[in-house]
């Protein structure tokens, strides 16, 4: 503006002495503007180093190990003004269920039970914890709506489903004289999941 109006008219229209105007003109840099071109630079270099998703929390502990000495709130400001702003990660899901796979769907043979030990059905969830996930596999008594089997583990391999089959299998005390079929689709972890368990000939509970 100054190249296109006369100093003079701009500081009486904005009723600033020309003194004043001078004055600041040739006045040495602040020492908190140096500290602000510094970490914004700095801010700029961390923001970038880290992928671009770190955000005023984490970018203030980094400036702090750099020896730049800055509150998060500071940090947030200068953020603002550069125009960073931290892409978010999405939440990480556990997936339990696949429906694109190569392994054959069964029919869904699932009969009414009549007495205990006729049907067993079972299926996998997660719990989230201070550990990270745990991946529970279970199985269900089809006619008292009772769990009679059961296991977790921190990984969701094909083992979480059998042993929890096999810890069914050996509380019922079934005979070895039972065979089992699958329903339904197959889940990824285990596509060995035995859905249902039909004995061949039922005992009581």
């Amino acid at each position: 503006m100054a190249q296109e109006y006369p100093i003079a008219d701009l500081c009486q229209v904005l009723r600033v002495p020309r003194s004043s105007y001078y004055a600041w003109r040739h006045r040495p840099t602040s020492r908190r503007a140096v500290q602000n071109q510094v970490l914004r630079a700095k801010l700029a270099s961390l923001f970038s180093a880290n992928r671009k998703v770190y955000g005023s929390p984490r970018l203030t502990i980094c400036l702090q190990r750099e020896g730049i000495p800055c509150s998060r709130n500071r940090v947030a400001r200068h953020m603002q003004a550069l125009q960073l702003k931290a892409r978010q990660k999405r939440a990480f899901r556990p997936k339990t269920t696949e429906a694109n796979h190569d392994q054959p769907i069964a029919p869904n043979r699932l009969i009414q039970p009549h007495s205990a030990n006729q049907v067993w059905v079972g299926d996998i969830t997660y719990v989230f914890t201070q550990e990270g996930w745990l991946y529970l596999a279970a199985v269900m008594d089809l006619y008292s709506r009772k769990i009679v089997g059961w296991t977790s583990s921190d990984s969701l391999k094909s083992v979480l489903v059998e042993t929890a089959l096999r810890q069914a299998w050996g509380q019922r005390r079934l005979p070895r004289a039972c065979s089992t079929i699958r329903i339904g689709e197959s889940n990824m972890p285990a596509a060995a999941f035995e859905r249902s368990y039909v004995p061949a000939t039922s005992s009581p509970a």
